[in-house]
């Protein structure tokens, strides 16, 4: 999978560590359990046009991460090209609390603590 790096990128911990009050709201809502911790996860068809899907992501060792099936669409769109846009758990009273939105490129991970950290 091509990795796409934008000038400004920066991991999640770098941003966690230079935001962290901004972090700490997005944790809170990774984790919001009156909406089921889902966000919205888009990636790129082939064609060009947007695909959105529900998930639940979750961070670990540093990084924010997802799961997926290798034959999922979501998972092929990211293959082939890594950018993705997530809007995070969506609140019940956005309007007081705000959205979120995170953007970046997909990396691949193949590590058997991070597996484990996703079932729990």
């Amino acid at each position: 999978m091509p990795l796409i790096k934008h000038p400004d990128a920066r991991s999640w911990a770098k941003f966690a560590d230079e935001a962290s009050e901004l972090a700490g709201l997005l944790r809170t809502r990774l984790h919001n359990q009156e909406m089921g911790s889902i966000s919205y996860f888009a990636t790129i068809r082939k064609d060009g046009s947007a695909r959105v899907n529900p998930v639940k992501v979750f961070e670990h060792d540093g990084r924010l991460h997802l799961v997926t099936g290798p034959t999922a669409p979501k998972h092929l769109d990211l293959r082939r090209d890594n950018r993705f846009n997530a809007h995070i758990s969506v609140a019940p009273k956005v309007i007081s609390t705000g959205e979120l939105s995170v953007r970046g490129g997909a990396t691949r991970v193949d590590d058997e603590a991070v597996r484990e950290a996703a079932k729990a």
